[in-house]
């Protein structure tokens, strides 16, 4: 019942209209099949967070926000300001629903280091997300038997978490050098089947 909005270059996020006529649409009915008892989670860019909000509100949802926040971000592209050291995000749950974290100390800003070339794990994806802040989101918003479903899985990570902590996953990508991407990882993983989870609390 989670699903990660992450880019496929099939997909160009930054052209108007994609994330209101491609990503919604298969959100929203993914998400309007869901049974509730789980939460949903979306990475998404400043100019895309409102219609993602407007969706979970109008699936009966209470959606609030989230902030991934890179201590070492990548250099900037030419002729940007800042550098980009965050990432903006939405999670959305109804009443009752499982959530797994009972620390006193549980912030809604999960701080996890970037993927960069040449680092143990990196693979050609340019938003691949690091496996302890989506095992952080897994743990605490999955229950044992429910089954996560990215839709947008790019290189796979979700899937990775998943098989790596016994939990279900179906994904789905446009892209098929990504598509085949995931699938290597995601056939690895079924060979480690552990995750290291120490200091993601």
């Amino acid at each position: 019942d989670w699903s990660s909005d992450v880019c496929s270059s099939d997909l160009d996020f930054d052209v108007p209209g994609v994330v209101r006529d491609v990503v919604l649409p298969v959100l929203e009915g993914l998400i309007s099949r869901a049974s509730g008892t789980c939460g949903h989670f979306v990475f998404a860019a400043a100019d895309h967070i409102s219609h993602f909000h407007a969706m979970f509100r109008r699936l009966g949802y209470t959606p609030k926000p989230a902030v991934w926040v890179k201590p070492y971000p990548p250099p900037p592209m030419k002729g940007n300001w800042w550098v980009s050291a965050h990432e903006l995000a939405l999670y959305a749950y109804k009443r009752g629903a499982y959530f797994a974290d009972q620390s006193a100390k549980r912030p809604n800003v999960f701080t996890f280091d970037t993927y960069r070339n040449g680092m143990p794990g990196k693979v050609a994806h340019p938003t691949q997300k690091p496996e302890r802040l989506l095992a952080k989101i897994v743990a605490a918003m999955v229950p044992p038997s429910a089954l996560v479903t990215d839709p947008f899985m790019g290189s796979g990570t979700t899937g990775v978490v998943c098989i790596k902590t016994g939990v279900r996953f179906v994904g789905a990508e446009v892209n098929p050098a990504y598509f085949d991407i995931a699938c290597r990882r995601i056939e690895e993983a079924y060979n480690q089947r552990t995750l290291d989870l120490r200091g993601v609390t």
